[in-house]
């Protein structure tokens, strides 16, 4: 008995003749066949790798390990779901599903045969003109897709076909997943983890934040996917867009390139939420009035006649003469007028001699700069945090989790309670959250020193936009100071 992954070409599903495998993913296999008529469609098989395997003889599928049984049981069905709901679309620019059927011990459904190549197959980088008749396209499938409560989850250039017409269709919704939708998140929650193409997906999808899951998620992918035909590179991680930016993009215009910045924003609040918002950003920030027909003008209403006022009688000014001669200041006058100029100025010497040296202390004979531990703690807090993100750059598999928890926990052993050692704490399990999702072991961070003292303090001590300045300030006047002090 041997097994293979992929069916081979000749095999007879149902009505279907399969006649080539087109490519494959963490839950299926797709391939290329006829119907019982000779018409070419396309069929999607659930096949999970690393949990499946098939019995080349039979073509069975078989699930070696009974603990992933009840895996396979549960993304089957969440299969058949994705089948039903887009057999339930029907929108130009969106693949048609025609047929759903189960066999060989897993699911099938069936699609229509787009005539074309991928995006990711087309010759780059590609012109704003024709970019943005793509986009438009693609926006209007992805505000349908939005309003059924549906978010994608997989937008990128491999998943848009373009047909013989130079027509945009979106395809293949294996990672899609139901907004707003309670039953959903705690199923995702309790089984695996979400799927994600590195590049195109948003920080939210990388880190398994269901609760942070919406349009906006695609609206990044969207974004990524701009950047990739504009100049045929690879987008970057969220981590370097928020750390360096995103970088600039040659020839093309200043609308389309702030659409995409504000489209690839690290945090999910920051970022174009909908299609409607990316569509004004597009057309730089005016909004799209549709014609609606005139209604009939309403009269204004007319305004009542004022009131007439009775005039009330003037006084008489009093008559000036034409040249008037001032009045000659008398020697009392005069004499209480130094008297207390004098006195202003005795008084003022003594406050200068009294209370200014109180204000302004001497220099200190020992010119040594002194960090105040809320400095120190915010700083190192920063510091330690940078550390951990670099890391997770250059190799995120070989970060030692102790280290880093090391590192951040200099900032809680630091004697203050302030707001130093608040924010202090904020940044560094910050950047410490990041690396979450490098492990299996998510326990092991839910009960590190690092998140329990957050709870405890930054909960509690909300910064206000204020605070923040104040705290960053405090950053570049601590890292001011530790250079000097090197």
């Amino acid at each position: 008995m041997s097994n293979d992954r992929y069916l081979q070409p000749g095999t007879i599903l149902d009505q279907y003749t399969i006649s080539q495998h087109l490519a494959s993913g963490g839950f299926g296999n797709t391939y290329l066949a006829t119907n019982r008529l000779g018409a070419p469609v396309v069929i999607k098989e659930f096949y999970m790798s690393g949990v499946c395997s098939r019995d080349v003889d039979s073509r069975n599928i078989t699930i070696s390990i009974d603990e992933n049984k009840p895996l396979f049981s549960s993304q089957k069905n969440k299969f058949l779901k994705e089948a039903k709901r887009i057999h339930s679309f029907s929108h130009p620019n969106i693949v048609k599903v025609s047929d759903l059927f189960q066999t060989n011990g897993t699911a099938y459904y069936v699609m229509d045969y787009i005539d074309g190549i991928s995006l990711a197959q087309m010759q780059k980088p590609l012109s704003e003109e024709k970019v943005m008749h793509y986009l438009r396209q693609i926006m209007n499938a992805l505000e349908y897709v939005h309003s059924k409560k549906l978010t994608h989850l997989d937008i990128k250039p491999s998943n848009i076909m373009i047909d013989h017409n130079d027509n945009a269709i979106l395809i293949d919704f294996g990672a899609s997943k139901l907004f707003d939708n309670e039953e959903d998140c705690k199923k995702s929650r309790t089984t695996t983890g979400m799927a994600y193409t590195p590049g195109y997906a948003p920080i939210e999808q990388i880190s398994n934040e269901i609760e942070a899951i919406g349009p906006h998620s695609d609206i990044y992918a969207l974004g990524a996917t701009l950047y990739n035909l504009l100049t045929n590179l690879q987008p970057p991680l969220p981590s370097e867009v928020r750390k360096k930016g995103l970088p600039q993009i040659s020839n093309i215009s200043p609308t389309l390139m702030n659409a995409i910045n504000n489209a690839m924003k690290f945090f999910d609040n920051e970022r174009i939420q909908n299609v409607a918002e990316l569509r004004l950003a597009l057309n730089n920030n005016t909004p799209i009035i549709p014609p609606y027909p005139q209604e009939d003008p309403i009269e204004p209403t007319p305004k009542p006649e004022p009131i007439p006022t009775i005039p009330l009688p003037q006084p008489t000014p009093p008559t000036i003469p034409d040249n008037p001669t001032p009045p000659k200041p008398s020697i009392v006058s005069k004499f209480f007028k130094w008297f207390f100029i004098s006195l202003g100025i005795i008084f003022l010497g003594f406050v200068i001699y009294k209370i200014i040296p109180k204000i302004i202390p001497n220099p200190p004979e020992n010119t040594t700069t002194i960090v105040d531990n809320d400095s120190l703690s915010t700083s190192m807090g920063v510091i330690c945090g940078n550390w951990a993100n670099d890391a997770i750059n250059s190799s995120p598999k070989d970060i030692s989790k102790d280290a880093i928890i090391q590192q951040v926990e200099y900032v809680l052993d630091l004697d203050t309670t302030d707001l130093g050692y608040t924010l202090g704490i904020s940044y560094g399990y910050e950047f410490l959250s990041q690396i979450h999702h490098f492990y299996s072991n998510d326990i092991y961070l839910e009960n590190n020193r690092a998140l329990t003292e957050y709870n405890k303090y930054f909960s509690k001590n909300q910064p206000s936009i204020n605070e923040i300045k104040e705290a960053n300030e405090y950053i570049q006047l601590t890292n001011l100071r530790i250079q000097n002090e090197d």
